[in-house]
């Protein structure tokens, strides 16, 4: 079984596997694993994490990557770590890195290492699957992104540059895609992820943020306040918002109708060299530069050509006699 969790983050069960979730909040995502076998490819940070509990223990992964917890008959549990960073215990209890595992059993710890070449049939089959979805996120249509999209409420956070991304749905294939934020990402197990919100053009177009501060810019010490406009579902979907000295921007959900900026025509006639033309006041008719004429190419004089001189031709007197 595959369950979607935040954004990008995917909870993988095994076969005779059982599990709950704790809470579901995303700001402090826990699920709790009684029997079998897990593993969670997920996007993590400091600030976001997935907590995972077990009779015997819990797991802290703090850090985006690849992970596998396993619950033994008698509540032994057991953490993997592939790729990424996990705390056992507590969040201020030693990292775990890649490449090694802990195995808890009541009040005891066992920490080794493990190769991370060597993959049973469950992980091989993980790894296969986000393989298959980041190719999907290559293949997403348009008119498909904005179906899904439309009305989520993944816009509705703080600003959509400081987000994650968006789970995409394919009816194609069936399931959902990851889209990040992003201009580009990859997936925890290191595939390429092609397609992001802004292929689609959706994050500028749809939605537009309202930002006011004072003093000094400074987004570390919460000065700026972010508020961003919904669009207004009474008008048919389109909105007209602006800030105080911008120009307005009308759109729609879908980014199809937004008018296009009105540019000023062109002088049609041959272009002069930039750095010679002068400046146009405003309200006044563009003025033609003609180009600076080439100039004449000066030509070494020629020198009076001579005739050679003949030779004089001396001629040879020959005398023929008969030779009897």
């Amino acid at each position: 079984a595959e369950i979607l969790l935040n954004p990008g983050s995917y909870a993988r069960i095994d076969q005779n596997s059982s599990f709950e979730f704790a809470t579901t909040d995303l700001d402090d995502l826990q699920l709790k694993i009684t029997r079998g076998s897990a593993i969670f490819e997920v996007y993590a940070s400091k600030d976001f994490y997935v907590t995972v509990l077990t009779p015997s223990s819990r797991f802290y992964l703090i850090k985006s990557g690849v992970y596998r917890v396993d619950v033994m008959p008698d509540g032994a549990s057991r953490i993997e770590v592939r790729k990424g960073i996990a705390r056992v215990g507590s969040l201020s209890a030693k990292k775990l890195g890649k490449g090694k595992s802990v195995f808890v059993s009541g009040t005891s710890l066992a920490q080794t290492k493990f190769k991370r070449s060597e993959r049973d049939a469950f992980e091989a089959w993980s790894r296969e699957r986000a393989k298959g979805l980041a190719k999907a996120n290559a293949r997403l249509k348009r008119k498909s992104v904005k179906r899904s999209l439309f009305g989520s409420s993944a816009f509705n956070q703080r600003n959509t540059y400081f987000g994650s991304g968006v789970w995409a749905f394919d009816p194609r294939t069936g399931f959902y895609c990851y889209l990040p934020f992003g201009y580009s990402g990859r997936s925890p197990y290191g595939f390429r992820l092609s397609r992001n919100i802004y292929y689609y053009d959706l994050a500028v177009r749809s939605y537009y943020y309202q930002q006011s501060y004072s003093g000094r810019r400074n987004h570390d010490s919460g000065s700026n306040t972010y508020r961003p406009v919904v669009p207004n579902t009474e008008s048919g979907g389109k909105t007209n918002v602006g800030r105080p000295g911008r120009r307005k921007i009308s759109t729609t959900i879908d980014g199809e109708t937004a008018p296009r900026r009105k540019r000023t025509p062109r002088f049609s006639g041959r272009r002069s060299n930039p750095r010679t033309t002068p400046r146009r006041q405003p309200g006044t008719a563009p003025r033609r530069v003609s180009p600076p004429r080439p100039r004449p190419r000066r030509m070494a004089p020629r020198t009076p050509q001579t005739a050679p001189r003949s030779r004089p031709v001396t001629r040879t007197k020959v005398s023929s006699k008969r030779i009897n």
